[in-house]
């Protein structure tokens, strides 16, 4: 004769001891010590990462300013100098002598957007008609630092961006 289960007990049921359902507190403890683990290695790790991406961002920053500097320069056919004062990055036209210059765009606060300081730079980069720096010849460096990391732009006499 053939064996018959019972349809109300599961297999599962059957083999389950009485009073061992859920985690004990010895298991529990070793899961918040391995994840207390990976978070001690991870979590450094991670705010290097971030500060190196908030450089990257104020490197990228700075080179859409030089490069917005150097298109109004050439769609206006004006000088336009690209200003940097105590981490504020913007773009002037110099208009007629004698009269006033215009801002065309709105001020780039790199402390406030990237959290990073200007460490060395020009404070202004006269960019011509043709898109090339007045003051050709020469090589101009802004670097900018954050909590220990740094990042330079180079810009050559030609217009050119190196870095």
């Amino acid at each position: 004769m053939a064996r018959t289960m019972q349809p109300h007990i599961s297999m599962r049921n059957r083999f389950r001891r009485i009073g061992s359902a859920g985690f004990s507190l010895v298991e529990m403890l070793i899961v918040v010590v391995i994840i207390g683990l990976v978070m001690l290695f991870a979590f450094p790790r991670a705010g290097a990462v971030y500060d190196k991406a908030m450089l990257r961002g104020a490197r990228t920053a700075i080179t859409n300013m030089y490069l917005t500097a150097r298109n109004t320069a050439r769609t206006t056919n004006k000088v336009a100098v690209l200003r940097q004062l105590n981490d504020q990055i913007w773009v002037e036209v110099n208009n007629s002598p004698g009269t006033t210059k215009t801002v065309t765009h709105q001020p780039l606060s790199l402390a406030e957007e990237y959290k990073v300081t200007i460490t060395s730079g020009e404070d202004s980069l006269k960019i011509d008609q043709r898109g090339m720096l007045q003051q050709s010849g020469r090589q101009f460096k802004y670097v900018f630092t954050r909590n220990g990391y740094a990042d330079s732009v180079m810009i050559n006499g030609y217009g050119r961006i190196l870095r």
